[in-house]
């Protein structure tokens, strides 16, 4: 695959790198930051154009099809701050195998207070399908994270042998679903991502995730006043076992909300199989090993030891996970691990 001209799609800001050329690291130590860029250039026509009108958008002259795209991984845990990054294809928005091209990139993080670097660790992904690295702050003090996030700039230096070609830069944008901490002694928020349902729609499930030995470990939420009781639960799976969190639980959970009514349309189950994760999924959590884990749910059939609270014939939707590498969906219901390879991913279809 031919890799084109490079250019910036604005996300929440925009701005631009200047760095040394170098290989792809797994651990990558920063440099002293951004050089000065001009102020002004000229169009194809002569024309004189004031490069701080255009956002900081640096057309580059020798790769095409290609931008950047950082999101942030939102985990509620305030000391940690960490973005996912990839190179997509300008027609398709898939991203781009670097692999299959004979180019080197190196990727960046500028705007950074000397602490901040300190507390920086960028890791190569070469088994995520959809992202090519994350860089994780860790430890981060008080104050830290939402200044890191107003102030530090992702970008890739692309490098065909030892001449650099281009650069480019973008500031994270931000996924308005957020996940919150579940307290499951009262009701779930009334703002709660709904992922499902179950004894005949009885049920409602919203989608939450627990943090384990094994990871951060998406499932369901459910509101145990259907069972005669207050308070709420998380239910999640892992292989031969699962786990729950809520009242008389130590386990921490947290639950997935969304901002406001304007925002839902902006969020959509996409149907997937056999370990596919559709572009653009939303993230969920992270194994113990690192491998990203996506938000998913399995049609759940009515089986005999909930005879008394069945679900529909057809099944109904149950919230679960999917690990990136791994060929299904797993999620919990009562109180076994269910699997399927055919099912659901979480997706924002307004993204790029």
């Amino acid at each position: 695959m031919t890799i084109k001209r490079l250019h910036s799609i604005v996300l929440l800001g925009l701005a631009m790198a200047s760095c040394n050329p170098s290989s792809l690291e797994d651990t990558i130590s920063l440099g002293a930051g951004a050089e000065p860029q001009e102020a002004s250039r000229l169009d194809s026509s002569g024309k004189t154009i004031d490069v701080a009108q255009e956002e900081a958008v640096v057309v580059p002259q020798s790769v095409t099809g290609a931008y950047l795209y950082c999101v942030e991984q939102d985990l509620a845990e305030s000391s940690e701050f960490k973005v996912l990054c990839a190179l997509r294809d300008d027609e398709s928005h898939k991203t781009i195998d670097l692999s299959d091209n004979d180019i080197n990139v190196r990727w960046t993080v500028d705007g950074l207070q000397a602490p901040w670097e300190a507390k920086l660790v960028s890791r190569a992904l070469p088994e995520e399908p959809l992202w090519h690295i994350q860089h994780s702050f860790e430890m981060l003090d008080e104050g830290e994270k939402p200044l890191i996030r107003q102030n530090a700039r992702f970008g890739i230096d692309i490098i065909s042998g030892p001449v650099q070609l281009e650069t480019d830069s973008v500031v994270v944008v931000r996924n308005p679903l957020t996940w919150s901490l579940l307290d499951g002694d009262v009701a779930p928020p009334t703002n709660t991502f709904t992922g499902g349902s179950e004894i005949m729609e009885e049920v409602i499930l919203g989608v939450c995730r627990i943090y384990t030995p094994r990871g951060i470990i998406p499932g369901k939420l459910v509101h145990m006043e259907y069972f005669g009781r207050t308070g709420s639960d998380c239910y999640s799976s892992s292989p031969g076992d699962t786990t729950r969190a809520g009242t008389g639980s130590s386990n921490v959970a947290e639950v997935l909300t969304w901002p406001s009514t304007q925002v839902r349309d902006q969020f959509s189950w996409i149907d997937a199989s056999d370990g596919a994760i559709p572009k653009n999924a939303v993230i969920g959590g992270q194994s113990e090993n690192g491998r990203l884990i996506y938000l998913c749910r399995n049609l759940q059939l009515p089986i005999p030891e909930a005879a008394d609270r069945p679900n529909f014939p057809d099944g109904e939707p149950t919230p679960g996970y999917i690990i990136s590498g791994e060929s299904s969906c797993r999620h919990e219901f009562f109180g076994d691990e269910h699997l399927s390879q055919t099912y659901q991913v979480l997706v924002d279809v307004l993204a790029n």
